[in-house]
């Protein structure tokens, strides 16, 4: 009975570890490409109706000193640190009725330049309510990476959208090479 044990506690544990292996990888692969890191932060932000955020992968991709300038209307932005990004974000799905609506940020553009230990990442993206008739909102993000302990990490995010500021300018989609 000992062994039987023994043996069933050792299959559960090799499954978990080979999944969590999968996800690991997933996430050691973005934290080595700034373009990579920035883009699959659009995809945890986003949910299908009835879903949440993934806001562990976000967390694990911000510097803990991490500062983002969201533009709050036409008028405002707000500097804020990441759980008052993350709260910001909560507060809004939950005035989308999540239950029915989902949330979707899609990359439309990103332009990376990089130069020893820093990145800096222009980014186009269309943000939409899903399952809403209000029409998708596009707007320009600007990403600051740092590369520290053989990783990339965001530091600053600023963030504005084209009601707002007007067109987005032709030269952010263009190659940084």
């Amino acid at each position: 009975m000992r062994t039987a044990m023994l043996v069933l506690v050792l299959v559960v544990a090799f499954s978990v570890v080979a999944v969590g292996g999968e996800a690991e990888q997933e996430l050691i692969e973005a934290f080595l490409d700034p373009a990579t890191l920035v883009t699959g932060i659009y995809d945890a932000v986003s949910s299908a109706a009835g879903g949440t955020p993934d806001w562990n992968f976000v967390r694990l991709h911000f510097s803990s000193e991490a500062l983002i300038v969201l533009r709050t209307s036409k008028e405002e932005s707000r500097l804020l640190d990441l759980d008052s990004f993350i709260q910001d974000f909560v507060d809004f799905y939950a005035r989308i009725d999540p239950a029915k609506n989902g949330f979707e940020e899609t990359v439309v553009s990103v332009r990376v330049l990089e130069y020893g230990n820093i990145a800096h990442c222009y980014v186009v993206y269309e943000a939409a309510i899903t399952g809403s008739e209000r029409a998708p909102q596009r707007g320009l993000d600007s990403w600051h990476l740092m590369q520290r302990d053989g990783r990339w990490w965001v530091v600053s995010v600023v963030n504005d959208s084209e009601p707002a500021a007007g067109p987005v300018p032709e030269e952010v989609f263009k190659s940084g090479d």
